[in-house]
Formats: C-alpha cells, structure tokens, sequence
C-alpha cells in the first residue's frame, strides 16, 4: 500500500512526458502504473504521444525492441516482451479500454503504403477502409485514416519494421550484425501477435479482461446457420453424435465478434504495410527482419485459411476463404521484383527464398499433417497451383540464374539450389506444373487462333500497362515456360556450374590427402577444426550432388557424362590468412578482409589489425603491389601476409540517387586478420611454452614457429606460384 501510495504521488507530479524520459526498465513499469490510475481524457490525449515515444522518438528507434534481443540483452528483452504482449500487457489493456468508447486517431496519407496511396488515389476504397477514410471537405482530397486505437498501435507497429537501421548507432547497446537482428524482439512480437490474431481455432481465445465494453463498438456479425438432417432411425450412437455437435457448436457471440474484428484487422494491415511497400524504387528495399516478419504472416495465413471450423460465424468463414485470395494479390506483385533485386553477396537473398517456399506450399500449414505418407499435393490446391502458376514456376527459373552469379563454396549460397529442388522433387508437384503448364500454353495458342476469347481470361497479369524502363514484378514479365528448351538452356548452364564446384572440392579433398611438408603442417594448423571442416565440406558436397541429380531427372538434362563440359573454377586465395571460401576466381562481392567476423576470431582484434593494415597499405602500397609483379623470394615471404589481386563488386550511389553495382580493382594488400584467430593465438602461446621449456627463452620458441612457417610454405610455393612476369589482371 505505501509503494503504491508512492507511485501515485509520483505519478500527480509528472505528466506522461517526463514518465517517457525515465531508463528503460522504470519506463516499463511507471507507464504501466499510468494506464491503470490515469483518467479516460488522459489516456486519450497522451495516446499518440506514447505511439511516437514507442515506435518513432530518437530517430525511429522508439524504444529499442528491434536493437533488444534475449541472447544480448536479456533483462531489457523480458521488461519488454511483457509490456507489450498481447494478452497480459499492459499496453494492450490500455488499448481495449479506450477502443471500446469508439475514439479514432488520424494517420496521415504519406504514412500508407505506396499500394494504398495508389488505391485511395483512384478512388477505390477497399472494404476495410472505406469507414475509415477522411476526406478534406475544403480540398477535397484525402487526408488519411482515421482508426481505432488498437488499428493505430498495429499500423505504426507494422511500420516501425520497414524503417532501414543500419547506419544508426546504439548508445550503451551492443552494435548488431544484419543476421543477427532477425532474433529481435521486433520479430518476437510480429510472430506473436500473428499467432495470437490469427487463430486456427477459435474455440481457444482468451479475450480480453474489458469483453464487455469491447462488444459495444465491434460490428454485428452473423452467426454460423449449419443445416441438420432429420435423423431417421433412432440409434443410440446417432444421437450421441447430435448431441455432441450441438455441444460443440455453442460459441459466445462476444467471442466471435471480438476474434473476428482482431483477425480482420491484424490481416488487412500487415498485408498493407509490409506487402506494400514499393520495392521498384531504386533506394527501397524490405529490411532483413521485415522479410522474416512477412514469412510469418504467410504460413499464418495459409494455416488461418485452411481451418475453415464448422463452430464459426458466417463472417468469420468468409474471412478464412478471402485471407489466401487477399495474400496472393499481395504477393504476386511484390516478389517477383523483390527476388530480382535482392543482393547476393551477403547471403540473405536465402531468406527471400524461404518466403517464396512457404507461400507456394500452403498444404505443410495443415492442422493435422499425415507425416506417414510425405509431401504429397492434395486435390484441394490444385486451383491455388493453377492461380499461381507463375510464381511457382517464374522464382524457380529466376534463382536458377542467379545462383551462376553466387560463390557455391559458401554454405549459405548452395541453398539457393538445394532447397528449391528439394520442394520440387515432392511427390506429385513437377506433374502437377507440368500439367498445368501444358493447359496455359494450349489456351495461348487457342486466344491467338480466336480473338473472341480475350487474353484476360487467362493470363490477367499481361493486360497491365507498365511504365517503360520499370523493374520486373508479376505483371511486367513475360512468361518463360518452365518445361521449355529456353528453360534447359539455363538450367544447364547451372548444372554446369555445380558440376565445377563439386570437381573444386573433390580436388581440394585430393590435395588435403597429399602427403607434403605444407599439407602436413596445415593439418596440424588446421587440427582443432579439422573434423569440422572435413564434415562441412562433405555437407557441401552432398547438397550439390543432390541439385545436381534432381534437376537432371526433373527436366531431362544431360548427365555428367553425356555433358563433359565443366567450367574451370580456381579458388587462389588460401595462403593470405583469410578462409579460401570468401575468393572464387580471383573475383568476390565484398573484400575479403571485411567478410564478417566469425567465431573462432577475436572481435576487438579483427577491427585493431583491420586499422593496422589499413595504415601499412597507405604507407607503402606501391612497395606491396609491385611484390605481386614478378617471381621471387621476396613475393614468395609476402604471400603469407598480402591478399592477392581480385575484383569486388560495390553499390555506387549515382547523381540521380540510385545505385548501380560496379566492379572494383583491389591490388594485392597487406592482410593481419589471421593473427585475430583463436586457433593461430592458441599456436603462439604454446610457441613461447615450448621455447621456455625446452631453450630457456620463450623467444626462441616463437622464432622456431616462425622459421616453420616460412620452410613449409617455400618448399611447395614453385610448385603452386603460376608464372607471373607482370601486373596480375583478373
């Protein structure tokens, strides 16, 4: 009583605004005190004011939930998580309280999605908007939104993720790598609250503690009307089967009507915020955890569309057959630009893929999946396969290109083939495409036969007029027929190149076995590691062989033997002290040495020696280019501290403020990265031991590795330096 006593005395002395300025964790609970003692008026008047604090305030930050994560931050992440969950925090509490007096708040027009925006402009107002939308009455134009407090939160909620982080420092927080932002609260709560919002059944919801109040604001809707049969025969089992339905269909209304209001919006506004983004523009794309967020809400979907429950309200079935129609007009004018666009060099491109993967498979979301028999395509989605032919098949060809352009000796990169084959290879869904493909192509040739029959009863997307010079998206591309000689073309052309990438690693693996002064002596550098990397590589090699061999027996290709041909791949980047995977023929998408940093390396290290190196290169650069130049001793001791010649490829922001992907010439340089490995620290300790235990002088020692070093690496450097009497071109 005293402390509660304390904290309204505290609470009568400062508005909401200073509350805001307190640490995190005060912050936290304070606020939660204020929703609970402050006055309806208050609530009502502070509330956007808490939205921008949440969600906008330092620059878009708000209050750090995608920069908090357990792994890091875990008291911070806990404060968090209850504050804002869905059921038991005190945030949606204040929510419900002041949704249920029917109060609005504006959300400006520039704040919509660019697919909204448009929309509105052409005077179309969607179902879930047209209440909504407030229109100047002296400019006649539209203004914006006006929405309940619990659409307000969602929108801006939505929003907050699409904002790009990535040159914004943390004080006093730990800087977060771009992988590692995905396990952020941010993405904790967009699951949740999909999940929550979006039920498979609704006879499970727990509602909120102010039910009654809500019902007065939600809309009518009708309940579930489900015919009965006169039972003819009077058998004991039948009528405990009656009985037992009749008990089961017996649903609150105020349950229904709250669920059904919770789920239409959750569904409208995330589709509209993260869906409709305008990924055309030149300096827009989705952030990493945006497309995490946007893959939840997909399996969701489809799991929400296909429990149709017989217990439902009318409304409620008609919002579970809308919610896949609603995503795929989303979604096929999004992700054909988006996986265009997407950049290869940092690995994440594979993210975009899963989210393809996950829409194009809406039977794994069943409630009750038979395991028993694997992945087979019932008769049920076929129409959906059929509506979306080309995104099934256009991605597929798509990645198959780009994985030409992807290092295949990063683990990360042969999934880009691997898992699109694994989906393919399922049971019945290559016949399937094919049939399906086979049945466009013939209602094709039968428009061009009868022009009666218009062209939109069969492709929709190709009578949309784009703009000249516009990216690609669903509607702009022209179709590549999957089972086409166009197809094969490409497809073995990607055959090919993981044909050279297995014969890269079988040859690495026969010159590992080699027995030599430098194989022995990388195998005992390499010892620590060695049964991981061994296990890696035959990881990668099982993955390749497995693409390799599906997209020979799905589409008829040549094998190994009937096609010969293997492009040369060279990996010469393994003695700089920097892992061989990160330079494949001489060229990458970032330096080597800014790869990020692994966890067999030191942190503080890396970015020490990094600025090391930096000021050796500015120093004597043109000494260290010209040891690349001719062979010699010299160049044979450099190569264990320089990177060789290669070319990089960086987006260069033009005049007109869009980017364009260039090719860079980096010469050989000064590299010190391999002193920050645990393994090569670990190696030098037990140098200085040796050498104090066995020549009194820990030096002596050191010195002996060193001498070690340099013997093994010039015994086998004539036989791998090629013969250079020149500047090294790439």
């Amino acid at each position: 009583l005293k402390a509660s006593r304390v904290s309204l005395t505290f609470l009568n002395m400062k508005p909401l605004k200073d509350i805001l300025r307190l640490p995190l964790l005060n912050r936290c609970h304070e606020v939660a005190l204020y929703f609970d003692l402050a006055s309806l008026k208050d609530l009502h008047d502070s509330f956007p004011m808490l939205i921008r604090s949440l969600l906008y305030d330092e620059g878009g930050l708000g209050w750090r939930i995608r920069f908090v994560t357990r792994e890091h931050t875990p008291v911070e992440s806990e404060a968090l998580y209850n504050f804002f969950h869905p059921i038991s925090g005190p945030l949606f509490r204040m929510l419900y309280r002041l949704t249920g007096e029917s109060l609005k708040y504006l959300v400006p027009f520039y704040d919509l999605s660019k697919k909204l925006q448009d929309t509105l402009n052409a005077g179309t107002f969607p179902s879930f908007y047209k209440d909504m939308v407030y229109i100047d009455p002296f400019q006649n134009q539209i203004v914006g939104l006006q929405m309940s407090p619990f659409d307000y939160f969602l929108h801006y909620f939505a929003l907050h993720g699409t904002f790009p982080l990535n040159n914004i420092m943390l004080t006093g927080m730990p800087r977060m790598q771009e992988h590692e932002r995905v396990k952020s609260l941010y993405v904790t709560l967009s699951s949740l609250y999909v999940i929550t919002f979006l039920p498979t059944d609704t006879r499970r919801i727990v509602l909120p503690q102010n039910v009654a109040m809500l019902v007065r604001t939600m809309p009518e809707i009708t309940p579930a009307k489900i015919p009965k049969k006169a039972i003819k025969y009077l058998l004991p089992h039948r009528l405990d089967l009656d009985m037992s339905s009749e008990q089961s269909e017996v649903v609150q209304p105020e349950s229904a009507r709250i669920v059904h209001w919770r789920s239409t919006s959750i569904m409208h506004i995330f589709l509209d915020v993260w869906f409709g983004m305008d990924v055309r523009s030149p300096n827009r794309l989705p952030t990493l955890e945006q497309i995490r967020c946007m893959r939840v809400l997909v399996k969701k979907l489809h799991a929400f569309s296909i429990c149709a429950d017989m217990c439902d309200s009318i409304s409620f079935v008609e919002l579970r057959k809308t919610a896949r129609e609603k995503l795929s007009a989303y979604f096929n004018e999004i992700f054909i630009c988006l996986i265009f666009r997407w950049p290869l060099y940092d690995g994440t491109l594979v993210d975009v893929m899963e989210l393809w993967l996950s829409y194009i498979q809406p039977w794994r979301y069943q409630p009750t999946p038979d395991m028993s028999v694997g992945p087979f395509v019932e008769q049920r989605y076929e129409q959906f396969i059929t509506s979306n032919l080309q995104i099934y098949t256009q991605p597929f060809l798509i990645l198959m290109q780009r994985v030409l352009d992807a290092d295949l000796s990063r683990a990360i990169n042969t999934c880009l083939v691997y898992r699109p084959c694994r989906v393919f290879a399922q049971n019945n869904l290559l016949l399937l495409l094919r049939q399906r493909e086979r049945l466009l192509l013939e209602h094709k040739q039968s428009d061009k036969a009868s022009p009666s029959v218009t062209a939109r009863s069969v492709e929709p997307f190709e009578q949309q007029h784009q703009p000249a010079g516009s990216l690609p998206n669903a509607a702009s591309q022209p179709y590549v027929p999957l089972f086409s000689d166009e197809a094969a073309l490409d497809l073995r052309k990607t055959l090919r190149k993981l044909r050279s990438m297995k014969a890269l690693i079988n040859k690495n693996n026969q010159e590992q076995k080699r027995l030599g002064p430098r194989q022995l002596f990388q195998y005992l550098m390499n010892l620590p590691t060695w049964g991981e990397e061994e296990r890696e590589a035959q990881s990668l090699l099982a993955r390749l062989t497995f693409a390799e061999e599906t997209l020979t027996n799905m589409f008829h290709l040549p094998s190994a033997e009937e096609d010969p041909f293997v492009e040369p791949v060279s990996s010469d980047s393994a003695d700089s002290g920097v892992s061989s995977t990160f330079v494949l023929s001489g060229e990458a998408w970032i330096d080597p040495a800014l790869q990020p940093i692994r966890s067999g390396e030191n942190t503080f290290l890396v970015r020490f020696l990094h600025t090391v190196s930096c000021m050796l290169q500015l120093m004597f650069g043109t000494e260290i280019q010209s040891l690349w130049q001719y062979n010699h001793v010299p160049r044979m001791l450099a190569r264990q501290l320089l990177l060789p010649p290669c070319t990089i490829h960086r987006f260069v922001r033009q005049s007109d403020g869009s980017k364009q992907l260039t090719a860079v010439q980096l010469p050989g340089r000064i590299c010190l990265r391999f002193l920050a490995s645990y393994k090569v620290l670990a190696i030098i300790v037990c140098s200085f031991l040796l050498g104090g235990v066995l020549f009194g002088a820990p030096s002596y020692g050191f010195i002996a590795l060193i001498l070690l070093v340099l013997s093994c690496n010039l015994l086998s450097e004539e036989e791998t330096l090629p013969p250079v009497t020149g500047p090294v071109e790439q």
